[in-house]
Formats: C-alpha cells, sequence, structure tokens
C-alpha cells in the first residue's frame, strides 16, 4: 500500500521498494529472533518455513537470516515495483481527466 502511494506521490521508486524489502525481511527475520530469545518452539512467532519442517530456535534464526534478504529482495522487486508502477500509472490518468475536464 506505501508502495503504491509511493507512485501516486512521486516519492521515488527506492522507497517504494525500500517498504516492501523491509516487510519481508522483518516477516524472515524478527519472529525467529523472538522465538530464540524466548528459546521455544511452542509460540506464534514462527517464521514462513521453506522446508516446511520445524528447526530449533537457533536453525530459524539463522535461517531467517540465510533466506530472509533473498526473499526480500525478489519480493521488493517484484511486488514494489509494481505496486509502484500502478500507483504512477493512476496518477497519470488522474491528471489527464482532470485537465481535460
Amino acid at each position: 500500500m506505501i508502495a503504491l502511494y509511493a507512485g501516486w506521490a512521486r516519492a521515488g521508486v527506492l522507497a517504494g521498494l525500500g517498504v516492501v524489502f523491509a516487510t519481508v525481511l522483518w516477516r524472515f527475520v524478527v519472529p525467529p529472533l523472538v522465538g530464540y530469545y524466548r528459546w521455544s518452539m511452542e509460540t506464534r512467532y514462527t517464521p514462513p518455513r521453506t522446508l516446511g519442517y520445524k528447526l530449533d530456535p537457533r536453525g530459524e534464526l539463522v535461517e531467517g537470516l540465510t533466506h530472509g534478504p533473498v526473499y526480500a529482495l525478489a519480493g521488493a522487486l517484484l511486488f514494489g515495483g509494481l505496486a509502484y508502477l500502478g500507483g504512477a500509472v493512476v496518477r497519470r490518468i488522474h491528471h489527464r481527466r482532470t485537465t481535460d475536464s
């Protein structure tokens, strides 16, 4: 949503991509970090598991730190770029409609 608004407001493509990157990275790194500090696998803080099975809290943290940036970059480029482009297109269409009438 913020990346879409960044395209609308001409805030810059890095703002849109950065928000998506930070959000995805947060999802992969922070929940395993909380589980690591609690040293509990039965918390509600569970990360997305790419391998489909539970690791110990340290293993999930290492997996989040190694896989998180890769998925965050891919998500930022794909979803952030599309949302930014969508916001820019909607702004351009809105601008044309208001100047023509």
